[in-house]
């Protein structure tokens, strides 16, 4: 009986070890989660600055754009023409950096979303971590109580 007590014992320390390696492997997770919900937030950021930035150029060509009619009477058709395609490619391009702006912005909240819910899941299993070795630390403590009275 002992000698199977002592078995069993030897077990239970090997679990506790690898309850010990989890609960690591653990804290570098959760500490992993952290680093990548601050990167999403400064995305975020960026992708936000980068929007406002592009809208702010899009009324700058607007004001561009107004300026060139007003000054048109002033200039040859030929070289209004060449203005005005010229100003219709910087509104493309800046069309295409709100998309990309928007579409940059929508992905990082996602990731936000899915990391603050990833989260949630490392803390409950840390707990529920918490709790398996207390009941294996409590086993080992029975288990060395009850070979010392043997």
């Amino acid at each position: 009986m002992k000698e199977l007590l002592n078995e069993r014992l030897i077990l239970l320390a090997t679990t506790q070890e690898q309850m010990t390696k989890i609960t690591d492997m653990m804290e570098q997770w959760s500490d992993s989660q952290q680093n990548t919900e601050k990167d999403a937030f400064d995305a975020m950021n960026v992708s936000d600055h980068v929007l406002n930035s592009t809208k702010e150029g899009k009324k700058l060509l607007d004001l561009l754009e107004e300026s060139v009619h007003d000054i048109s009477s002033d200039i040859d058709s030929g070289r209004y023409f060449i203005t005005t395609g010229f100003l219709n490619e910087i509104r493309k391009v800046f069309n295409n950096l709100t998309e990309q702006s928007v579409r940059a912005n929508e992905i990082s909240h996602k990731i936000e979303a899915g990391v603050a819910c990833q989260m949630e899941l490392v803390d409950e299993i840390k707990n529920r971590i918490e709790v398996i070795n207390d009941a294996i630390d409590s086993t080992v403590a029975c288990a060395e109580i009850i070979i010392a009275d043997l």
